[in-house]
């Protein structure tokens, strides 16, 4: 099995987990090249919207949640064999 490589490698985010105090990515997804790859990623947020709404952290009442929604579709690849015991999929 090759590796598991990270979805969000070519610096698509600035941050993923917002806070007053903290700014940064500390949520990850993660695949393996043997068996899926990724199609499409959601986007970042647009820094200029955090602020020109005076935004400083999360949560608040546009964004719910301190941690970012991030989002993969993935293609799996028909010939993959499934029947691996050490191979662990998420989906």
């Amino acid at each position: 099995m090759k590796t598991e490589h990270g979805v969000y490698k070519y610096q698509l985010y600035v941050f993923v987990h917002c806070r007053s105090d903290f700014k940064g990515i500390i949520d990850y997804m993660f695949y393996s090249q043997d068996v899926m790859k990724p199609l499409g990623l959601l986007g970042s947020f647009d820094t200029k919207w955090f602020q020109e709404n005076h935004i400083v952290g999360c949560p608040n009442p546009q964004i719910p949640s301190d941690h970012l929604p991030l989002f993969v579709e993935y293609e799996m690849y028909a010939t993959a064999d499934l029947s691996d015991s050490d191979s662990v999929f998420a989906v």
